[in-house]
């Protein structure tokens, strides 16, 4: 196994060379999101995997619900 940390909007490894990538709280931060996207699965081998983990805010979400679901990390 070996971790490669790099900017996910130019990943600097060869098409399809990658069995999984993990993205933890990256996403949202990235201001061109389908570029993000085009990179990772350009280097994911057929079959590979892209775990996500990330924030997501909707005006719809009360405050009560929010409180109710706890922080991410809970």
């Amino acid at each position: 196994m070996k971790f490669i940390q790099g900017s996910i909007e130019d990943l600097r490894l060869d098409n399809e060379s990658v069995d999984v990538a993990i993205s933890n709280g990256v996403f949202n931060l990235c201001p061109d999101k389908p570029k993000f996207l085009r990179e990772v699965f350009r280097v994911l081998r057929r079959g590979g995997r892209l775990q996500m983990a990330d924030i997501l805010l909707e005006d719809s979400v009360s405050a009560d619900e929010v409180a109710r679901k706890g922080t991410w990390s809970d």
